[in-house]
């Protein structure tokens, strides 16, 4: 057996049996990049779509993450499927996020990459989305809160001390990230056309134009990977997760 093959058939003690979603369980995997792969090894396990957008990234590391990204997601689904992985069709929104048919499949995922790490989240929620950022020490956050933050956030953001800022910077970022993954088969959303506010340890969205969909939203932010802010946006009522390592 190759080293595609030995990958994509994933051995250990989270793989070794079917998973299940019960009631409202919200399920993380995660997966950190240790050694080098050679993505063309797994073109067997794409679509000639995701082929086509492998070549297409112009840094090997980038390309790599890409691919074994997409064959982990086939190999999770599986999990919570039964169905092979290759015969599992990811369907994308407009924005280019990966789903797959709502009808066929009995619960949702979202996915997020940032530097070494990757991270799958699965629930029977409506909506759900993840993201992912390396904190960067150095980051200009003033131009990108600038660029997409609204005037509410902005203004939170610099009342806050300097030893606070990029960690608020970064919580924001993947909140905002969060929500609009979770919503993204339904619209495309414009980072300042919402604002997140934060009080008392708690976290909101106020969203004029998804009212609604807004004030049933819960977030949460798991610490366990060190030196990086992660968010997960749902309307799961869990009241916790459950973590999984891959490898």
């Amino acid at each position: 057996m190759g080293a595609a093959e030995s990958f994509f058939n994933i051995e250990g003690p989270v793989f070794q049996e079917e998973k299940r979603l019960l009631g409202n369980e919200i399920h993380i995997w995660r997966y950190t990049r240790s050694v080098h792969l050679n993505p063309e090894e797994f073109f067997p396990f794409l679509s000639v779509g995701e082929i086509r957008k492998a070549v297409s990234f112009e840094y090997e590391f980038d390309r790599e993450d890409y691919v074994i990204g997409r064959v982990l997601l086939r190999r999770l689904i599986s999990q919570y499927s039964a169905k092979p992985p290759l015969e599992i069709q990811l369907l994308s929104t407009r924005s280019g996020k990966p789903y797959v048919d709502p009808v066929e499949y009995r619960f949702n995922f979202s996915c997020a990459q940032s530097g070494s790490e990757q991270v799958f989240v699965f629930s029977q929620a409506d909506y759900i989305g993840v993201d992912l950022e390396f904190i960067d020490q150095d980051i200009d956050w003033l131009s990108l809160a600038s660029l997409h933050f609204s005037a509410s956030e902005m203004t939170a953001l610099m009342r806050l001390s300097d030893d606070k800022r990029i960690a608020s910077f970064y919580k924001l970022w993947t909140t905002k990230e969060a929500y609009m993954k979770a919503l993204s088969k339904e619209s495309m959303l414009s980072s300042k056309s919402f604002s997140v506010h934060t009080r008392g340890g708690s976290t909101a969205v106020l969203d004029p134009k998804n009212f609604g969909n807004a004030r049933k939203f819960r977030f949460f932010h798991p610490t366990e990977i060190k030196g990086y802010s992660c968010t997960i946006a749902t309307t799961s009522l869990s009241q916790g997760l459950k973590i999984f390592t891959i490898g």
